[in-house]
């Protein structure tokens, strides 16, 4: 049997973290973790927790290796987020088309077209539009212009870009080990995650030993409650909990004890 658990990372981000705990049939107490448990684990963990995108590295070569899956002759905008090294103030308009002008930008891609940046009416509460650095047809013969592009998008957009084809689906792309749609950053894979030896792959419940410790005791009120409100009160037979915990020598104790719960129980459900 294979538990699987993921985990925050230290930062706070989702690292993906996962413990393995490997149970063999004779029932050993010692768990083990295995090679195909750990590709399967890989395969698990290079997917975004909350969109389910691949998370991983891009390069220009990669990213232009994916649009090529593209139709030949769609047109294509590569855009990137604007990022707070770019600007001189966030939050002053006039600002930020000083700074994005100084770069050499002067569209912007809002409300799913390009606007030039004049044009564009800065409001605090709209999501920052994606500045634009190139607007292209996608051919074979204009792979040097594309990928110049998209590495100048990385570049100026903290490693992040997204392409807007014009009859498909956005895609974002990250250099980071970050899903690049949802903005979650994942710490690397490394074999400290795979281990549940390790604080860093250990489940937080059972801690890799695929099993975990409590409290059982012996006597024990069971209350809940129905959906019409009702309340029930329960508890173990006296047989049965002498013969769990190995105390039949004390059947006699346990006994007179639940006649306790039973006198409790019995004035709780007295109107």
């Amino acid at each position: 049997m294979a538990t699987f658990s993921s985990r925050q990372g230290s930062s706070g981000s989702p690292s993906r973290g996962c413990c393995i705990s490997q149970s063999e049939t004779n029932r050993s107490r010692c768990p083990i973790a295995t090679g195909p448990n750990r590709l399967v684990m890989w395969q698990f963990i290079s997917h975004c927790a909350s969109c389910g995108q691949p998370v991983v590295p891009e390069t220009p070569q990669a990213i232009w290796a994916r649009l090529r899956s593209l139709p030949t002759g769609s047109r294509l905008v590569i855009t990137f987020p604007l990022v707070a090294g770019l600007l001189e103030d966030e939050g002053n308009p006039a600002a930020i088309r000083h700074s994005l002008r100084r770069l050499g930008f002067d569209r912007l891609y809002h409300d799913g077209a390009v606007v030039d940046i004049d044009a564009w009416a800065f409001d605090p509460e709209d999501p920052p539009p994606d500045v634009v650095a190139d607007r292209v047809v996608l051919r074979p013969e204009r792979r040097k212009r594309i990928i110049d592009s998209l590495e100048m998008a990385l570049r100026f957009g903290g490693g992040q870009l997204t392409v807007w084809p014009e009859d498909a689906r956005r895609q974002d792309f990250s250099t980071r080990l970050s899903c690049a749609r949802c903005g979650l950053d994942y710490n690397p894979p490394l074999p400290n995650l795979f281990s549940f030896n390790s604080p860093l792959g250990a489940c937080d419940t059972c801690r890799g030993f695929g099993r975990t410790i409590g409290i059982d005791l012996p006597l024990k009120y069971l209350v809940w409650e129905s959906t019409d409100g009702a309340v029930t009160i329960g508890w173990n037979d006296a047989a049965w909990t002498t013969q769990r915990h190995g105390i039949e020598d004390r059947a006699p104790v346990v006994q007179k004890m639940q006649g306790a719960l039973r006198k409790f129980a019995s004035e709780a459900a007295a109107p």
